[in-house]
């Protein structure tokens, strides 16, 4: 294996160190996944490109939230829909509150991933046909042979079972 550059190891691990809690701010600006996916890919490659301009007194973090907050305009307009963006003053709050609980995200999504272990098989692959596939509940609810009304009643019991579970987790945690 090649070695790479230090200049590009110093980024990778600036990069790493944030990458999460840049992908929740671009999502809170973006709330559609697949917008946002498309605007942290190109964050991340303009992030690359001007690494040698990064002012390493700074915060990386909030240097790479002003580049996210460029490219979803920039993003939007190419697409026409220029108006769908938070304000600047409000997508400076949501950069700072990502930045102040992104430990308890951290937290809580290592909870949630054992939580789901926990699940029979049968509720784990009805939580990832509704959720990670993007599927509407009718298809789901069709191909399951229940109607809408039941699936969704049984997803909201998973969700609650979950809830307390990571919960319940957390709080063993920190005693």
């Amino acid at each position: 294996m090649s070695q790479l550059p230090d200049t590009s190891v110093d980024f990778l691990k600036a990069f790493l160190a944030i990458n999460k809690r840049l992908s929740l701010f671009i999502s809170a600006l973006l709330p559609c996944q697949a917008d946002a996916d498309e605007v942290f890919q190109r964050t991340g490659l303009i992030l690359l490109e001007q690494w040698a301009k990064f002012d390493q007194s700074r915060s990386f973090f909030a240097w790479a939230c002003g580049i996210a907050r460029i490219q979803a305009k920039r993003y939007l307009a190419e697409q026409g829909r220029q108006g769908h963006l938070l304000g600047d003053a409000v997508s400076l709050l949501v950069e700072e509150a990502v930045e102040r609980t992104s430990g308890q995200v951290d937290d809580r999504l290592h909870a949630l991933k054992q939580c789901l272990q926990r699940l029979s098989t049968e509720h784990r692959d009805l939580l990832t046909q509704c959720y990670s596939r993007r599927r509407k509940l009718q298809e789901v609810a069709s191909d399951l042979r229940m109607t809408p009304n039941a699936l969704s009643l049984r997803l909201r019991r998973l969700r609650e079972v979950l809830h307390q579970c990571v919960d319940g987790s957390l709080t063993r945690g920190a005693t």
